[in-house]
């Protein structure tokens, strides 16, 4: 997008409160980032969303994911941009219209920004929805019986958890060549504290909303 153009619509986006919350907002430390691509909202029926974590090139997991766990269910991808794929990746979303992508560079130590990405467009567009599956576009989820086993023994919990695989002990990679390097500058100490795996949450819509706070 030109440059100019970019501020032009962020000036034009503060005009209201929505249009500031569509076309222009702030991703952690990135300022005046805008959608490139965004699928219809929720409908008022739909009480467990998916997002799922993708890399532009990924076209064959996409198409596997839509025909397998996720065909019944309300499922967006979200990216960051690709100059590579970028044409095709619009292709993709004029046909199955479930694609959110933000004006930032996808690559894998752009994740935290990804995955706030998701986050803002699920409150914005999703407020409604009572549980949020997070997962990886490499992974397999049956989520017909988790969506079962939430709306039966948490039904209009708001109380704010996530359900995952908890990690502990695990250890910085200091490898440079490592896909999970973490210098020394990045983070000092040798253990990480207590986390949740990313592949694969459950979360509601409080937790989402308390995380970027809204």
């Amino acid at each position: 997008m030109n440059l100019a153009l970019h501020k032009l619509l962020c000036v034009l986006s503060l005009q209201s409160l929505q249009a500031a919350m569509s076309l222009c907002f702030d991703l952690i430390d990135l300022k005046d980032v805008t959608y490139t691509m965004l699928p219809e909202s929720c409908k008022p029926e739909v009480d467990f969303l998916v997002l799922i974590h993708s890399a532009p090139a990924n076209f064959e997991l996409r198409k596997a994911v839509r025909e397998t766990w996720t065909a019944e269910a309300k499922a967006v991808f979200l990216m960051g941009q690709s100059d590579r794929f970028q044409d095709k990746v619009l292709e993709e979303h004029e046909k199955f219209n479930d694609i959110v992508q933000a004006t930032f560079q996808d690559s894998y130590r752009n994740m935290t920004y990804k995955h706030i990405l998701g986050y803002i467009w699920t409150k914005e567009n999703c407020g409604e929805v009572q549980y949020v599956l997070k997962s990886d576009d490499d992974q397999a989820v049956d989520i017909e019986h988790l969506r079962q086993y939430f709306l039966k023994n948490y039904i209009h919990s708001e109380e704010l958890f996530y359900l995952c695989h908890f990690l502990m002990g695990e250890k910085p990679r200091r490898d440079p060549k490592n896909k999970w390097f973490v210098s020394n500058e990045e983070f000092q100490e040798n253990v990480y504290p207590d986390y949740c795996a990313g592949w694969a949450y459950v979360t509601n819509i409080q937790t989402v909303a308390s995380i970027i706070g809204i």
